[in-house]
């Protein structure tokens, strides 16, 4: 993947190798997640790689089964093509821009091929194929006993949401090549989207069992990295954008450090071992041995005629010098500075900052963070086991959440977990308050929707929010909800005086920010409505309950 100069790949080093199985690298070199260095930011759980670039909305990931996920935001609608399709728009584009119906896509695959010098046989493989419907593939010639899991109880509340038959499909054919397991996975990723964890990997007598580095454990469904160690301080892990699958210490570890695979009980201050001391010899000092003197005999005197004396000079003494002595300077070291890509602010190296809920260290011109360390948060008991795991400044807490679903012909799921059917084709309260503390009412519009039988749906439903009214209507049972505010319609993503509208495939989602709630609806006329229980507890009635 390339951005603006950067370059980042993300690739499976062993796919049969157990343990550490994904690598990253940004620019040639390898990244230890969680990292984050020119406006990129590496996340990983061991099984599923991630990397965001937050200044264009774009998140793409890779895990262990092969799966990859591309998203990206409204920067780039109806400005993409390739595999992937137009974001916004068709799903089978040529290169150019030419548009192929649906059942074209196996075919104008082939037009995007890479050039790729390891793989220079796919410079003369076919392109610009001709489009004809495929035949339907023919029934799966063998059994499939781990796709059948698909139909099994753990799934079957997802089932009733979430269209899984060409999941099935697609599991089939693979298990009979011997590969169900990236189809099982990516069920159960389409079900974590919606809400629910599938715990499926126990029911295949090992056959899709995942390998986690010694002392963690694999786990279904995270919505936060593990915390961890910052010398004696424990820090709170980061959330999670999506809930996911991975390796995690075994609750209450946490682990050594941020980037560590080694799990403790407790975070002790870091013994780092002393710098190893070189002592150089001192230097051999040369000692000159002192001069030798010569003394001359006192001079022989005769009578015979006047003595002629002879006096001798005093010895010469010689004095040898000091040794001279030379001192190296030390080594000149240059640190550079760092730059924000994101801000272009410059930081001299060896500056601590605080910023996003991070502390940031210049160390000469890379930036390292580390999340600022949080207080433990209790996780509570909440009815039917709903939560979210809530900001709260720059850390996190648990609350709980009252969530109601209507959904078929219709079937409803109150908010304290009671199941009933009910068939009427009148317009009916599912939530209002008893005293308006919030000014929050939602009603459904129930009709006929399988005539001539008397099976009703929800057509629509109605949301009064203080001052605005919004609603979600279907043209029929199948089709993508449209969205309106106070009678006008509005074209997800959009925000306005606290509401923010969103969509997701067919999904389309109004969330109250302030009070922590937010309502969705998509074809099948299912709605499901999720509330705080801090802001709505024993102060709301309806068919969705209480």
């Amino acid at each position: 993947m390339t951005f603006e100069k950067h370059t980042v790949a993300v690739s499976i080093r062993d796919l049969y190798m157990p343990g550490v199985r994904l690598d990253a690298t940004l620019d040639g070199v390898y990244v230890n997640p969680n990292y984050e260095e020119h406006g990129i930011r590496f996340e990983s759980t061991i099984l599923t790689m991630t990397v965001y670039i937050d200044k264009v909305g774009v998140k793409v990931s890779l895990d262990t089964n092969n799966k990859i996920v591309i998203m990206v935001g409204h920067h780039f609608r109806k400005n993409t093509e390739g595999q992937c399709g137009d974001c916004g728009g068709s799903s089978c584009v040529r290169p150019g821009g030419q548009i192929e119906n649906d059942y074209c896509c196996p075919q104008t695959a082939y037009d995007w091929i890479t050039p790729n010098p390891s793989k220079p046989q796919c410079a003369s493989a076919p392109r610009n194929q001709s489009c004809s419907p495929s035949p339907p593939p023919p029934p799966p010639p063998c059994p499939t006993p781990i796709c059948d899991l698909l139909k099994h109880p753990v799934f079957e509340e997802c089932r009733q949401l979430v269209d899984l038959a060409w999941v099935e499909e697609s599991c089939r054919f693979d298990e009979c090549h011997l590969m169900p397991c990236p189809s099982m996975a990516l069920a159960a990723d389409m079900c974590k989207q919606r809400g629910f964890c599938v715990e499926w990997r126990s029911l295949t007598n090992g056959s899709c069992s995942v390998s986690c580095p010694d002392g963690m454990v694999y786990q279904e469904c995270r919505d936060h990295l593990d915390d961890h160690c910052n010398g004696s301080l424990p820090v709170s892990g980061r959330d999670l954008e999506d809930v996911k699958s991975g390796c995690f210490c075994p609750e209450p570890m946490l682990r050594a450090r941020e980037n560590s695979y080694v799990c403790v009980d407790t975070c002790t201050e870091s013994t780092t071992a002393p710098p190893t001391t070189y002592t150089t010899a001192l230097p051999t000092t040369y000692t000159t041995a002192p001069p030798t003197t010569f003394t001359t005999a006192p001079p022989t005197t005769y009578t015979t005629a006047p003595p002629t004396t002879y006096t001798t000079a005093p010895p010469t003494t010689f004095t040898t010098a000091p040794p001279t002595t030379y001192t190296t300077a030390p080594p000149t070291t240059i640190c550079k500075p760092c730059v924000d890509p994101q801000t272009g602010k410059t930081w001299p190296c060896g500056a601590t900052w605080e910023e996003k809920c991070s502390d940031k260290t210049c160390d000469n011109g890379r930036i390292f963070m580390t999340p600022v360390a949080c207080p433990h948060s209790p996780v509570p008991d909440c009815p039917n086991g709903r939560r979210s795991r809530v900001r709260d400044g720059c850390c996190h807490t648990y609350k709980c959440d009252c969530v109601c679903t209507v959904s078929g012909d219709p079937h409803y799921r109150t908010f304290s977990g009671t199941y009933y059917d009910f068939q009427g084709d009148c317009t009916y309260t599912l939530v209002q308050e008893l005293l308006p503390q919030q000014q929050l009412s939602i009603v459904v519009d129930n009709f006929y929707c399988f005539r001539p039988s008397t099976v009703t749906c929800a057509k629509g439903i109605v949301m009064k929010f203080r001052n605005h009214t919004v609603s979600l209507a279907q043209q029929t049972v199948w089709s993508k909800p449209t969205v309106s505010l106070n009678m006008k319609l509005v074209t997800p993503p959009h925000w306005e005086d606290g509401l923010r509208f969103e969509t997701s495939g067919n999904r389309v989602s109004v969330y109250m920010e302030e009070i922590r709630s937010h309502v969705s609806m998509e074809p099948a006329a299912h709605v499901t409505i999720t509330l705080a229980m801090e802001h709505f507890q024993n102060n709301v009635e309806g068919q969705c309950g209480e």
